[in-house]
């Protein structure tokens, strides 16, 4: 089960809050031309670079370690392109879930994102499960190489790139927070050295 770990004395929506704040900024039709409906479809085929990949690892270990509304300040405030943002949380989410039994798994990580639903309430905890829910079925796509697939879903999204970076971090974090217990380090560490990434 990848039960999401909150940090203690933190109000749940706190997180989400911060999203909030940022998304008139970061919708999907950014005027800027900066949202899911401006990433060319070849990005999906190349490396993310490692400076998206470092922002979304280092969220990531902080929301391991039960810090979500840091791990979203971390995302909310980077300077790279919000569109590689995504794509590198999107990359990492499928990464970790890959493998054998990859659908099982995917599918369980829904079931626990629902089941968080149905025991909170308000408009900003429905936007971050929606948003969580989008950023597992772009994962599993990208997983499946159903690339057809994953345009329709970035294109419709009515979240922009950082808010599904967002959300990805914080569902690496908690998945890796269960599979690794008290010692998260092997596994950030892994992801770092995958990415190219220098400390």
């Amino acid at each position: 089960m990848y039960r999401w770990r909150a940090a203690p004395g933190r109000h749940p929506r706190g997180t989400w809050h911060v999203l909030a704040l940022h998304q008139k900024e970061s919708n999907n039709n950014m005027s800027d031309g900066l949202g899911w409906v401006n990433v060319p479809a070849h990005w999906w085929d190349l490396m993310a670079p490692p400076p998206a990949f470092n922002v979304i690892v280092v969220a990531a270990e902080l929301a391991s370690e039960g810090n979500s509304d840091m791990a979203a300040s971390i995302v909310v405030d980077a300077r790279q392109d919000p569109r590689w943002l995504g794509i590198a949380g999107v990359r990492t989410l499928a990464g970790l879930l890959a493998g054998h039994g990859a659908h099982e798994r995917f599918n369980q990580l829904r079931a626990d994102l629902i089941d968080r639903a149905a025991h909170q309430h308000g408009d900003d905890i429905d936007d971050r499960v929606t948003a969580s829910l989008e950023a597992v079925s772009m994962a599993e796509c990208y997983e499946r190489q159903q690339m057809g697939r994953l345009a329709e879903l970035t294109s419709g999204s009515p979240f922009g790139p950082r808010e599904t970076a967002t959300v990805a971090a914080q569902l690496v974090g908690g998945i890796v927070a269960i599979a690794a217990g008290d010692d998260t380090r092997p596994i950030f560490s892994a992801l770092r050295d995958r990415f190219g990434i220098t400390r």
